[in-house]
Order: C-alpha cells, then structure tokens, then sequence
C-alpha cells in the first residue's frame, strides 16, 4: 500500500522532528559512512512503507532503517590510530567505530539523556538488553582506549 495524501502532514511532522536526531545518530554510529545520503535514504524507505507501519513503530523503523543503511555501506577493517591526548576526540569516534553496532547503538543514545526505555524502544528490545549493552559497550571502550580502571 502506498502512502495516502493525508499521510503527508503526519510523515512531514515526524520527519521533522526526527530528521536532526537521526542525523547525529548516523554521523555518530559510522563516522566513515555517508551518513546523510543514509538517512535521507531511511527517511525515503520510511516514507514508502509508511501506512503499512505500526504508528508506534515508526521511530523504531526509522533507525532500524538508518542502522541498515550505515551497516551497509561502512568500510571495515578501521584500525584505531595510534594514541595522541590532542586528538582525543578522533581516537573516542575510532573506538566507538570499533564497538559491535548493536553496542555502539546503545551508547549513543544513552549520550542523549534517553532512559533504558526509550533507548529499548527505539531498538526495538527489552530496557534489560540496553542495561546489559551499555555495561558491555562502556567496559569495551575503557579497554579501547587503554583507561581500564581510571576513575574518569
């Protein structure tokens, strides 16, 4: 089924409210990738199947949609650059790069402020499974980043 006419308004609301989010989600979770064509991309997929989409599901589509994309056209095979403190913030997005996506996803969106909830929405599983992701993905970035047992 295709999108209806009246289905305009309500997809021009959520795509704006979505769009700058989903933006920052995408640069932040493949820093390598063309992270704007994917989101546009998302957005047209989105679009195309959007009466067919749960309302309640339509975020969590979305960054599926998005988490696909990214998926797909990131290079692999990064390699973390050697450590240099003035370049902190690029050896952080390396190691992030380096976390397994569904770990990497967790931790972004914990950078928000969103609870356990809303993270497991928009990732479509349990407020458990993002507990459980975070401490992984946390515990794997200390390791990354050579700060296993710092205090910050």
């Amino acid at each position: 089924m295709s999108p209806r006419p009246d289905d305009e308004t309500a997809f021009a609301a959520f795509y704006d409210r979505e769009r700058l989010l989903l933006a920052r989600f995408a640069a932040l979770m493949s820093p390598h990738a063309d992270h704007a064509a994917a989101v546009h991309d998302a957005f047209t997929r989105t679009w195309l199947h959007w009466p067919d989409i749960d309302p309640t599901r339509r975020r969590t589509r979305l960054y599926d949609e998005v988490r696909t994309l990214l998926a797909e056209r990131t290079p692999t095979g990064s390699a973390l650059p050697e450590r240099d403190d003035e370049d902190e913030p690029a050896e952080t997005l390396a190691a992030l790069s380096a976390l397994p996506e569904e770990l990497r996803a967790a931790l972004v969106l914990r950078t928000w402020d969103l609870d356990d909830a809303a993270i497991a929405t928009l990732l479509g599983c349990e407020p458990d499974a993002v507990r459980d992701r975070l401490v992984l993905a946390s515990s794997m970035m200390r390791e990354l980043l050579g700060t296993e047992g710092d205090d910050g």
